[in-house]
C-alpha cells in the first residue's frame, strides 16, 4: 500500500558551463560553470538545495597543452526533516556543508589520465567540524 508520504517526489537540476576565454593556438582556455538543485518535498529527501560553481583551465603550461586545472566550490543545504531526524537518533549533524575542491587532470596518454583532488569540507555534516581529503583519479580507456 502506498501512502501520499511516496508520492511527488521530484527534483530540479540546472548545470551550465561556458568557456569565457580560448586564446589563440597553444593558449589557455578558460571555461566556468555553474549549477543549482533543489528537492522540495523535505521529508523524504537529505539534501533540500544544491549550488556549485567554478573554473577550469585547459593547457596552462604550454609543454601540458592537454592538461586541466579547475577550482570548484559547493554549498549544501541539507533538509530540516534530516537534520531532526539525525540529532533525534543522537547524531550530531550541521544543516549545511561547503567544500572547496582543487583538481589538475594529467593526460599521460591518449587512453590514460591521472587527477589529484584535494578538497577542503567546511562543516562537514556527520562531524560538525572541517576536513582534507585529497584523493586520485585514474582513468584508462580500452
Amino acid at each position: 500500500m502506498t501512502n501520499d508520504r511516496d508520492r511527488g517526489n521530484w527534483s530540479l537540476y540546472v548545470l551550465g558551463e561556458q568557456t569565457v576565454y580560448s586564446g589563440a593556438e597553444g593558449a589557455p582556455t578558460v571555461t566556468v560553470f555553474a549549477g543549482f538543485g533543489l528537492s522540495p518535498q523535505e521529508d523524504r529527501n537529505t539534501v533540500h538545495y544544491y549550488a556549485q560553481g567554478g573554473v577550469n583551465v585547459a593547457g596552462l603550461l604550454p609543454a601540458r597543452p592537454k592538461d586541466t586545472l579547475g577550482l570548484g566550490a559547493t554549498y549544501t543545504g541539507f533538509s530540516n526533516d534530516f537534520v531532526q531526524a539525525s540529532r533525534a537518533a543522537g547524531t550530531p549533524v550541521t544543516s549545511q556543508e561547503a567544500i572547496v575542491e582543487l583538481t589538475y587532470q594529467v593526460v599521460i596518454t591518449p587512453f590514460l589520465t591521472l587527477q589529484p583532488d584535494l578538497q577542503l569540507v567546511v562543516d562537514a555534516n556527520q562531524s560538525g567540524h572541517n576536513a582534507v581529503v585529497l584523493g586520485i583519479r585514474i582513468v584508462a580507456t580500452f
